[in-house]
């Protein structure tokens, strides 16, 4: 934590205080991903050669089994690696967009930012499996142990499995300190962009502005509470313990988070523009019926299922009743929408109701240049984008409003309904109450951000009274409704 406080100080601050290169937050990312690109390279070629490097690349990607392909574990757990692969929910990529210019084509980044992270992680499956090849090939212990090793997964599997197959290769010492530096280097770069997330939010808060803190200051307590939040995790349980928030903070915090978020972009994000055109009641009707579409099926499945009802019967039903609430709520909507108002719009009324305004009113954002302006819902500028990778094509406002938020609220109701963690962890309820506390603790941040939106105000947004009592109370009070325009 010392070094990532020194790292992030130098990159925000330069070589006045740090006498040392002036680094900037891109320069800092281009030298550590890149390096640890490189090294994860060099171990590959060298276990390449290694005897049974072979049998593990078959084992990584010839090996191919189709029935779990049905199992919602499997997607569950997927769905939590790319959310945190791809630090998505964790605030990092806002922070990072936060230093963009606005002439910035997040678009084309987006893309480049997707292919290499999968580049990166088939990288890392490749050097493992290939170096566990080879220690299956050499086994120093029974069959059956060396077996199972390409069954492991996680903290095993890196800092036990792995280091055990390292110290059986010529020059364990040099590749060693090359694979662990590469995993140290990726550490640097997840935990750097975590506290300057953090930091971001806090410095830019009316909290930080009343007690003046700056940059430095802010960057130096946030790494510091890293250091003592870390501290039990270096005793003889802490292994279990990181385990334990791992999984919680995969398969529950963070989907969690990604739903809201796509909610927020999808549902909320510009719903003020649906209420102008179609009326405030069928808005909410048909939203919150898209929602229940979700849930209720997905509850009553899984609880025929446990029943004892048949998989087959219990997901008929489900889908049955997910049809039947949709039209109910659709029809009723529409039915409540108020006609004249959308034909005096000059807008389409099924597209006033069921369209993601506040998804294209980001794309005509980021699709516009400066000298061209992009609008959406034109076949040849919606041509154009979806064959571009350079804009974002109109796929993505059906996803965020529509697949995503489904996808991720199916498997969060699933996580958190079998919860499989802890029946084959084998850690009982009182040490799984960490990771059941950490969900709980972010869900009410969440309810209180949403209920309290002048929570994440600039100071500047305040009214003139500075003091301690003014500002909380002008936090916790709701923001009064929008005066219209003259006319």
């Amino acid at each position: 934590w010392f070094v990532v406080h020194v790292y992030t100080h130098c990159t925000t601050h330069g070589v006045y205080h740090c006498k040392s290169t002036s680094l900037t937050l891109g320069i800092a990312s281009l030298i550590s991903f890149p390096l640890a690109f490189l090294v994860g390279a060099g171990l590959i070629v060298r276990a390449v050669f290694l005897d049974g490097a072979v049998e593990g690349l078959k084992n990584y990607i010839a090996q191919w089994d189709s029935s779990i392909f049905t199992s919602v574990h499997l997607w569950s757990e997927a769905t939590g690696q790319v959310i945190y692969t791809l630090s998505i929910g964790l605030g990092t990529m806002s922070a990072y967009s936060s230093y963009n210019s606005r002439s910035q084509n997040i678009a084309l980044d987006k893309t480049v930012i997707g292919v290499c992270d999968v580049v990166l992680c088939l990288m890392g499956g490749a050097i493992v499996y290939l170096v566990l090849g080879y220690l299956h090939h050499h086994c120093p212990h029974a069959p059956a142990v060396c077996e199972q090793y390409f069954n492991e997964q996680g903290i095993t599997l890196i800092f036990k499995v792995y280091a055990d197959a390292l110290s059986e290769i010529a020059a364990p010492t040099l590749w060693g300190a090359l694979f662990y530096g590469m995993v140290c280097l990726l550490i640097l770069g997840t935990v750097y962009s975590v506290v300057m997330a953090t930091a971001t939010v806090i410095r830019d808060s009316w909290f930080a502005d009343y007690l003046k803190l700056g940059t430095k200051t802010t960057t130096f307590y946030v790494s510091l509470s890293g250091f003592v939040i870390g501290i039990p995790l270096m005793f003889d349980c802490g292994s279990s313990w990181l385990e334990i928030l791992d999984y919680y903070m995969r398969n529950w915090v963070l989907i969690y988070v990604a739903l809201i978020q796509s909610v927020g972009v999808g549902w909320i994000y510009k719903s003020d523009r649906q209420y102008r055109r179609a009326g405030k009641s069928p808005v909410l009707c048909y939203n919150i019926g898209c929602f229940l579409t979700v849930l209720v099926p997905i509850v009553v499945g899984l609880n025929l299922v446990d029943s004892g009802h048949s998989v087959t019967k219990s997901r008929y039903i489900s889908i049955g009743l997910a049809i039947a609430i949709f039209l109910g709520s659709f029809i009723a909507s529409y039915i409540l929408m108020d006609k004249d108002r959308v034909r005096k719009t000059k807008r389409n009324s099924l597209w006033t109701l069921v369209g993601w305004h506040g998804a294209d009113n980001l794309r005509k954002i980021i699709n516009s240049k400066p000298a061209r302006r992009w609008f959406p819902n034109n076949f040849n500028t919606e041509f154009d984008s979806f064959f571009n990778p350079a804009k974002v094509s109109i796929v993505f406002g059906f996803c965020i409003k529509y697949a995503i938020p489904g996808c991720l609220l199916a498997t969060l109701i699933s996580n958190i309904h079998y919860n499989e963690f802890k029946s084959t962890s084998g850690y009982s309820n009182e040490q799984l109450l960490l990771g059941y506390v950490s969900f709980g603790f972010v869900v009410l941040i969440s309810l209180v951000v949403f209920i309290y939106p002048r929570t994440m105000s600039h100071p500047n947004e305040m009214a003139e009274d500075v003091s301690v009592a003014g500002r909380l109370e002008w936090v916790f009070t709701a923001r009064p409704p929008k005066t219209p325009l003259p006319g």
